[in-house]
């Protein structure tokens, strides 16, 4: 990720729709499956540590974070995350096999050069039963200068994910495209956007009503997403497996 990108990226994380959604989803999900506030967790690219502070205020205690820039541990730090080290997603060798009760990957895998390596690794540090929770940017169609800053290699579908996946073993549990609601705007945006000066989307320009707005959307979507339900096209895409 282009290290001017990535300072706004920390920043938005905290208040942005996209971000708080996805926290949402994570932390319904884990709630409505009955995961124990104890246990242990780990956030591969957890980035400004959002996932992990937001796990923290809602009383998990047992939580881990890795990431490959250093910059981002050093704002894990500086919200007091103590157990935040830095590492390549690939071959996380900071912990031991069979270390997590639940491995959450949030737009990680697209940065990666090996992503089968990447998902047999994180199968190691799960535990028996272990759960991984993954999300994608969903569609090379969708591909724009935003893939390009930070440093994607691909856009995933569906039968990719679940190649990849049951490739390393893992069972699906729940697999569905995610942002669904935004989907149509988001290509919209990306076409005007082709021939403007603007290539990028400004994560911290999101006009306050309008975030509150999308993070309700977003929220709703989570509900259907979690009560069983699949969405058959998105701007990302969402993948629970076990162990």
């Amino acid at each position: 990720m282009d290290k001017q990108f990535e300072s706004i990226y920390h920043i938005a994380e905290d208040t942005n729709w996209w971000f708080k959604a996805r926290r949402n989803f994570i932390g319904s999900y884990l709630a409505k499956n009955g995961h124990s506030r104890a246990i242990s967790l780990l956030d591969v690219g957890c980035g400004g540590g959002g996932l992990l502070s937001f796990l923290e205020s809602e009383g998990y205690t047992n939580l881990a974070g890795v990431d490959i820039s250093p910059e981002a541990i050093a704002y894990c730090q500086k919200r007091g995350l103590t157990n935040v080290r830095q590492g390549n997603a690939e071959h996380i060798s900071e912990f031991p096999s069979e270390s997590f009760d639940v491995i959450v990957s949030s737009d990680v895998l697209e940065h990666l050069n090996d992503p089968d390596a990447a998902l047999s690794n994180w199968f190691s540090l799960l535990k028996k039963n272990g759960i991984l929770i993954l999300f994608v940017p969903a569609f090379m169609s969708l591909w724009s200068e935003h893939d390009v800053v930070s440093h994607h290699m691909h856009r995933y579908t569906k039968k990719e994910i679940f190649r990849l996946v049951t490739g390393a073993h893992f069972k699906p549990l729940l697999l569905s495209y995610w942002n669904f609601i935004m989907f149509i705007p988001y290509t919209i945006l990306l076409f005007i956007m082709r021939f403007s000066k603007e290539k990028v989307v400004k994560l911290e320009h999101v006009d306050s009503p309008l975030n509150g707005f999308l993070t309700k959307i977003m929220l709703l979507e989570n509900k259907v997403i979690i009560s069983g339900h699949s969405f058959p096209f998105g701007v990302s895409f969402l993948a629970i497996v076990k162990k």
